[in-house]
Parts: structure tokens; sequence; C-alpha cells
């Protein structure tokens, strides 16, 4: 049986668009004196040394899924995630188990992500670019399927037994909840997780990871 709502589960947050007067494309605009002092009306800085992106405390990280063939028994799954140019973080492979569709390769994507976030946060490494401490994820995803889940539907799923809007069984249950516990993890140190749903040519970087983790 699953543990209701509320007791050993947190809901992951959504971002709206109009919360930052910025765009995920921006997040890779050049930031002069990155090392140094930055005039304050900056909001986007970069982490040279450790390459990461941030979004005032949050660290930021894109994600996505590719799968050529998709419905069909050719399909192939490949992920995607996306920390920073020439970050080490970054990482890009073939799904290595089945079912290969493009839903559950959004979703493994965003596991992968907040697994690199787990080690990264249990290191004690939780140094911002301004010196400051990170306090938190946010996760930017194209998928609607993947943002939707993890920031509204799973409550309903975790009350109805894992049924959806029309009665059917949730696919890709396990893999969910496997994400679900990342959140869980992280909340519960006091490091909130946030999805954000931009448009497929905001998520350039993941995307072409996800497809080269697919190339013939």
């Amino acid at each position: 049986m699953e543990t209701p709502l509320g007791i050993g589960h947190s809901i992951a947050k959504r971002i709206q668009s109009s919360q930052y007067n910025e765009t995920p494309s921006r997040l890779y605009t050049p930031v002069p004196n990155c090392a140094g002092e930055t005039s304050a009306d900056v909001l986007v800085r970069h982490c040279k040394e450790c390459k990461l992106c941030s979004v005032y405390d949050n660290l930021v990280v894109f994600v996505d899924g590719a799968c050529p063939g998709n419905g069909t028994a050719d399909a192939r799954a490949g992920l995607g995630v996306f920390f920073h140019s020439d970050s080490p973080l970054n990482f890009s492979a073939p799904l290595p188990e089945g079912p290969h569709t493009n839903q559950r390769a959004e979703i493994c994507a965003a596991i992968i992500a907040l697994e690199i976030v787990k080690e990264f946060f249990d290191s004690g490494c939780h140094r911002g670019p301004w010196g400051n401490d990170f306090t938190g994820v946010i996760v930017i995803s194209d998928s609607a399927y993947l943002v939707n889940a993890m920031t509204d539907w799973i409550s309903k799923w975790l009350k109805n037994g894992w049924r959806n809007a029309d009665g059917k069984r949730v696919v890709h249950k396990e893999d969910i909840l496997e994400l679900e516990e990342l959140v869980e993890y992280l909340e519960g140190n006091r490091f909130s997780v946030k999805f954000w749903h931009v448009e497929r040519s905001q998520n350039a970087y993941a995307d072409a990871l996800a497809k080269q983790a697919v190339a013939i």
C-alpha cells in the first residue's frame, strides 16, 4: 500500500516563467567578472570553477529524453542531462533497459539529474557562484508530462491507487516513484526541488545530449 500523501511524500513545486525575469535560454549568456565582483542587477551567474549555473540560490539542470521509433518495437531511448557548457556533470547515455518510450526517457533523465544533485549535496558542495549556499534545484524540461506528473498528478495518483483520470493504471509508476524518492530526500534535507516547463527550443543543450545518446 502506498504511503498517504503528506506522510513520507514531498510534492515538487512548479516554476512559472513569470517568477523570474529571465528565460532559460539566457542562463548561458556570458557574465563578466564571474570570479569577482558582479553588478547587483545581474540575475544569472556562472560558476566557472564547478561549471554550474544558478538562478538566485537555486542550482539549475536541464533534462531531456529522446526515443526514435517511439511506440514501436524498434524504439531506442536516450537521456540527456545538462548543467553547464563543458561541465563534467553533463550526462548522455542510452536508456539501459526497457521499456523504451519517450515519456520514460524524460523521467529517467530527471532521475539521473537528481542523483547527480544528491551526490553533489551529500559531498557538502553547497556553495553557489555568489559564495552563498545553494538552497535548491530547478529541473528544466520541455516535457509537460514530466512536469505535470511531479508537481500535480502524483498527489492524485498517490490517493487513488495509481489510476489516471481515465481510470487506467499509471505507466512507468516505478520510475516515477524512484524520482519522487529523490525529491523526498532532498526536500527532507531542506533542499527544495522545483520543475520548470519550457519550450523545446529552450532546452536545446539537453536535447542534443539525449539525441547523441541514441545516434547511430
